[in-house]
C-alpha cells in the first residue's frame, strides 16, 4: 500500500538515511509520476541522499523521476537541490539530460523551445502540462501587467483559454493579456511590448524578488 503524503513526509524527515524504507519511497516517488500520490520534495530529496548513502540500491530510473518530478514544480528551487546531490555521470545520460535540459530552458524564459525538449522526454508527471502552463503564466504576471496575447500564447502552447485562468489573468481584450495587478507587476508599469524576447523575463523575475 502506498504510503499518505502526511506518512512519507513523516518518514522522510525521521529516517532518512534507514535504507529499509527506500522502497516504499521509492513507490511513493512512481505513484507521484503516475499522479495517484501528491508531490513531496521530501520524498524524492530522501530517495537521492539514500542513493548517496547506498549506491548499490540507487536506480538510474527513479533519479530521472525524481528529477522530472521536480524540474515540473517549477519555478520552485526544488530541482536545484536535487540535482546537487545527482551524481554528474547519471545528470549526462539520457533522459535525465533532457530533463535537465529543460529545466534550463525554463530557466531562461525560453518557454518555446522548453515545450519541444518537454514534448521528447519519455515520461512526464500526469498533469504536469496544465501545471506547468499555469506555472508559467504565473512567471508572467509576476513580471509584467500586460502582455501580448500572441507572445503569452506562444509561452504555453496548447492553452485554448488564457482568461480561464482567473487566478492570474484579469483579462484578455483584443490582443493584449491583462494579467491581475501586484506589487511586483506594477513596478515601473512593467509591460511587455511586441518584439520584445523572453530572455527578459528572466531579469525581470530576478529584479522582481
Amino acid at each position: 500500500m502506498t504510503l499518505t503524503l502526511e506518512d512519507v513526509t513523516k518518514i522522510s524527515k525521521e529516517n532518512g538515511y534507514d535504507p529499509y524504507v527506500l522502497p516504499k519511497l521509492e513507490e511513493y516517488v512512481e505513484a507521484s509520476l503516475a499522479g495517484s500520490t501528491p508531490y513531496c520534495h521530501d520524498c524524492n530529496r530522501a530517495v537521492v541522499k539514500l542513493y548517496n548513502f547506498r549506491p548499490d540500491l540507487a536506480k538510474e530510473e527513479i533519479y530521472t523521476q525524481v528529477l522530472t518530478l521536480a524540474m515540473t514544480a517549477y519555478p520552485s528551487t526544488d530541482l536545484l537541490q536535487i540535482t546537487s546531490l545527482v551524481p554528474e555521470a547519471v545528470q549526462s545520460t539520457e533522459p535525465a539530460s533532457t530533463v535537465l535540459r529543460c529545466a534550463g530552458l525554463l530557466e531562461a524564459a525560453k518557454f518555446s523551445e522548453f515545450w519541444k525538449a518537454y514534448e521528447e522526454l519519455p515520461t512526464k508527471p500526469k498533469g504536469s502540462d496544465a501545471q506547468l502552463r499555469a506555472a508559467i503564466l504565473g512567471v508572467l504576471a509576476l513580471t509584467c501587467r500586460e502582455a501580448p496575447l500572441g507572445l503569452v500564447q506562444a509561452a504555453v502552447p496548447g492553452e485554448s483559454n488564457v482568461a480561464s485562468h482567473t487566478d492570474i489573468v484579469e483579462s484578455v481584450t483584443g490582443d493584449k493579456v491583462i494579467f491581475k495587478a501586484t506589487e511586483n507587476n506594477t513596478k515601473r508599469n512593467r509591460v511587455f511590448s511586441k518584439g520584445v524576447s523572453f530572455s527578459a523575463v528572466t531579469r525581470l523575475t530576478a529584479a522582481a524578488q
